[in-house]
């Protein structure tokens, strides 16, 4: 197996454990991993657009809408039309304010637990290749 595709099937597979882990922890708030991006990512940009919300976490805007319509059902989120009436926007309901600090302790510790013992210093080089990484992937989309 040549370097480059054990590093692309390590990264799948790091992805994957990681996800599976914290679906496991939130299981009891019955969100999602991809859930809880969608969240902190409108919790991060107040209200927002369903496709600035898409572009923003770079998904198909079927996609977000999928999760936007499980999030809604759940109460954790209202979408209501803006000044463009094709544009939906996003936001949390107080039912999710409430309940995100206790999915952010549970990420943030998560997040602790699969970083410790890298340095900042190595930490901050696996951040830019994963930022040219992700800039080559683009790039090949164009």
């Amino acid at each position: 197996m040549e370097k480059t595709d054990a590093l692309v099937r390590q990264l799948y597979q790091t992805t994957r454990i990681i996800t599976k882990e914290l679906n496991r922890l939130l299981g009891q708030y019955e969100l999602h991993s991809s859930e809880w991006t969608v969240i902190a990512s409108i919790r991060e940009k107040g209200v927002v657009s369903q496709i600035i919300l898409a572009e923003h976490l770079n998904i198909e805007p079927s996609a977000i809408s999928k999760s936007l319509v499980a999030l809604e059902k759940k109460g954790l989120i209202k979408r209501e039309e803006g000044s463009d009436k094709r544009a939906k926007m996003v936001s949390l309901t107080s039912k999710a304010l409430a309940l995100y600090p206790k999915w952010e302790k549970i990420v943030r510790q998560h997040r602790k637990q699969i970083l410790q013992g890298i340095s900042d210093e190595k930490l901050s080089d696996l951040f830019l290749t994963f930022e040219t990484i992700f800039s080559n992937a683009q790039d090949i989309k164009k």
